[in-house]
């Protein structure tokens, strides 16, 4: 890939669409080509789905829920991300591969093995740059749950249990997984910490990018 691609993970309610919002207020006037987009969504077959996964009154299964979750990275990985990334523009997502292994299978109890297998498949080996975690209690992450009001089919399945295997899986990956692919950051500091925290670190991987580029004699 010609461009470095940086997902933020983390728990429901731990601040990723904020530090997004505002990270990319910043970054747009650094990176003019940087793409911005989430999972589930991200292409109109994606968003549909997002509206389905996440309306709170369908029921369905933990396996449906996660082929669903799966379909719609297929989707975005190849109209949205690949290209993109071919092209040279650098892409910052909200939740990638991390959140299905550690919601539908840390979480729901999913073959690791399944997903990894259909990762493989969609993703084509393809992994992230940069996974920033942005880590809240799951205590922190019910509470603003509750204050947002009403709760999304996957939140409201959330309670602290099912939270804190999500949260120690996502912290166990990045301690032991991916070291030097990954950064946690503390989302109960004030929001203009995390911000700051989050637009440094986008900024030193496509600086580190585009550096590496520069001595491989590719044009950036």
């Amino acid at each position: 890939m010609n461009a470095p691609m940086i997902v933020l993970e983390g728990l429901d309610a731990a601040g990723k669409t904020t530090v997004q919002n505002a990270a990319e207020e910043v970054l747009r006037s650094q990176y003019r080509d940087l793409v911005v987009t989430r999972e589930p969504g991200g292409t109109p077959v994606g968003e549909r789905l997002r509206e389905l996964l996440l309306t709170p009154d369908i029921v369905m299964g933990d396996l449906t829920e996660t082929l669903l979750m799966l379909a719609s990275r297929s989707d975005h990985f190849e109209q949205v991300i690949k290209p993109h990334l071919v092209a040279g523009d650098p892409v910052l997502c909200s939740r990638f591969m991390l959140s299905t292994l550690a919601y539908q299978c840390a979480g729901r109890g999913i073959s690791f093995g399944m997903v990894q297998s259909m990762h493989r498949m969609i993703l084509e080996g393809f992994q992230p740059d940069l996974t920033i975690i942005i880590d809240v209690p799951p205590a922190v992450s019910r509470e603003r749950l509750e204050r947002h009001g009403e709760l999304d089919r996957i939140e409201h399945d959330a309670d602290l249990e099912f939270s804190a295997r999500v949260r120690d899986f996502m912290l166990g990956w990045s301690k032991h997984e991916a070291p030097l692919r990954s950064l946690v950051v503390d989302g109960t500091l004030d929001p203009e910490s995390v911000r700051d925290q989050v637009i440094a670190a986008v900024q030193s991987t496509i600086q580190q990018f585009h550096a590496e580029d520069t001595r491989a004699g590719r044009p950036t």
